[in-house]
């Protein structure tokens, strides 16, 4: 009678290690999703509010940029106080 309840017990332990296991290594993995592909515009009228010249870009061609990145800094010395 003590022997079925013992390998009971093993065999619940066992589910919950794997069970365990399997949660903990769901919870490891990278939900993003990544999509690739082209912008087919290749030129762009933008406006401003202030005039100058673009100092700097600050990507290239073809990286990965997020929401809120900065893409380029311009010329700020016109904007500044004397």
């Amino acid at each position: 009678m003590k022997k079925p309840v013992v390998i009971g017990l093993a065999v619940v332990v066992l589910a919950a290690v794997v069970a365990g296991g399997y949660w903990w290594y769901q919870s490891r993995q990278d939900n993003g999703l990544t999509l690739y592909g082209n912008v087919d515009i290749r030129t762009v009228n933008l406006s401003f509010r202030v005039g100058g010249r673009v100092e700097s870009l600050a990507v290239d061609e073809g990286d990965a940029i997020k929401a809120g990145q900065v893409l380029a800094n311009w010329i700020t010395s016109r904007m500044r106080l004397p």
